[in-house]
């Protein structure tokens, strides 16, 4: 989108009409990925569960009408985080910049921003809904970690809300 406007990423976002603008636009592509059932890929910085976890229900519960009857969404959520210590990021952020790479829209990160964003980073947890979950090492290694699946994170909710039978 940036490149549609002739501007920046960083120009993006710090214009606020713009960065509303693109990110309805994104919100409807999305919509339109769901309705239509098509794989795809949310590559986007989620650094809180909260955040995640929003995507992953939006994902899992969006329904679909077919001759009348709903369609449960077919999707499998795999998560891939990086748990690369600050001090490489910080080195390879440093290299980069000397380097003068930027990324064909313009995406320069400073080292205050790769700190701050580093600092409330949370790691995701096993409970969080993805169906698998991997961590990927500085080496590009993935290596699969135990996660609960979001039908049993939603059966456990509704059991919860449940009264138990001392309760009644």
């Amino acid at each position: 989108r940036a490149l549609k406007e002739g501007k920046t990423y960083h120009e993006i976002v710090l214009d606020k009409r713009l960065r509303d603008r693109c990110s309805a636009q994104y919100n409807q592509n999305i919509n339109s990925l769901l309705r239509e059932r098509q794989s795809f890929i949310w590559e986007q910085l989620n650094t809180a569960p909260g955040s995640r976890v929003k995507k992953a229900i939006r994902v899992k519960t969006s329904t679909k009408k077919s001759n009348g009857l709903i369609e449960k969404p077919p999707y499998i959520l795999i998560g891939i985080y990086t748990n690369i210590p600050e001090d490489v990021l910080i080195d390879r952020l440093r290299k980069r910049n000397e380097e003068g790479r930027t990324d064909p829209e313009g995406k320069f990160i400073s080292t205050k921003l790769l700190v701050n964003l580093n600092k409330e980073y949370v790691l995701p947890q096993a409970d969080e809904p993805f169906d698998l979950l991997f961590e990927c090492d500085e080496n590009l290694n993935l290596t699969l970690k135990p996660s609960t699946t979001f039908t049993e994170i939603i059966s456990e909710k509704k059991n919860s809300s449940k009264p138990s039978d001392e309760e009644i």
